[in-house]
C-alpha cells in the first residue's frame, strides 16, 4: 500500500492535484494578435487552441522557439535557395 507522500514522490509533483496554481488559458493577455500564446508561468510548451481543435505553442517557453525555427529555418533556407539560384 502506497502512502499518501509516496504518491507524490512516485509522481513527481511533489504536490496533490488539487494544490496545483489553476492556469486560465482563455485569458485575453495571454493571446498576442488573438492567436500567440505568451504566458511565461504556464509551464506547458504545447496547449490548446483558443478556438478551434489542436495545440499552440507557449511562446513564452525556449523550447518553443526552437520548435518553430525547426519548422521555419528549412523553409527560409529552401525559398531563399530558390531565388538566388
Amino acid at each position: 500500500m502506497n502512502t499518501e507522500s509516496e504518491k507524490l514522490v512516485l509522481s513527481g509533483t511533489g504536490a496533490p492535484e488539487s494544490a496545483k496554481p489553476r492556469i486560465d488559458r482563455d485569458d485575453p493577455r495571454l493571446w498576442v494578435l488573438g492567436g500567440i500564446y505568451y504566458n511565461p508561468a504556464d509551464p506547458c510548451i504545447l496547449v490548446d487552441e483558443r478556438h478551434g481543435a489542436g495545440y499552440t505553442l507557449n511562446f513564452a517557453r525556449h523550447e518553443a522557439w526552437a520548435i518553430a525555427a525547426a519548422f521555419f529555418v528549412p523553409a527560409i533556407y529552401v525559398i531563399v535557395r530558390k531565388l538566388i539560384f
